[in-house]
């Protein structure tokens, strides 16, 4: 069984700021993903943009993102699984984006730059979500 915040919690104004920043990152994270994955599609008979590994990276991040988004959703009603799921993903995700920026040669341009975006994206989730009020409430 999950644990949910009280009304109060969800309702204080440094709360509700918080999870709309969320909420707001996340969705960005999930567009960007869905259209890179797109993107994908698109260039697939362009063999030097798209490679395999850039078809697995592309399908698996556009699944994760929604997973995400999922549990993002969980934590702005207030479960505080969603904000431990949320918390530990956005850390694994943003870990593998800077593994796969550093091998060189492992994707093209294109998609390292899409990776350095959904990294920075990543990093404003992983600050807002370990805040000291998100903490103070989840905690």
């Amino acid at each position: 069984m999950s644990t949910q915040l009280p009304k109060e919690h969800l309702q204080h104004p440094t709360s509700v700021k918080a999870f709309r920043t969320i909420k707001f990152i996340a969705t960005g994270y999930v567009c960007i993903n869905i259209l890179a994955l797109a993107a994908i599609f698109l260039l697939r008979n362009k063999t030097a943009l798209v490679t395999s590994t850039v078809w697995t990276r592309g399908t698996i991040l556009a699944c994760t993102s929604l997973l995400l988004l999922f549990f993002v959703n969980q934590l702005t009603r207030g479960l505080r699984q969603g904000w431990i799921r949320v918390r530990i993903i956005s850390l694994l995700l943003f870990v593998s984006v800077l593994v796969l920026l550093a091998i060189p040669g492992i994707l093209p341009l294109w998609m390292k730059l899409e990776q350095a975006i959904c990294g920075l994206l990543l990093l404003g989730l992983i600050i807002v979500t370990n805040s000291r009020h998100i903490r103070s409430i989840f905690g």
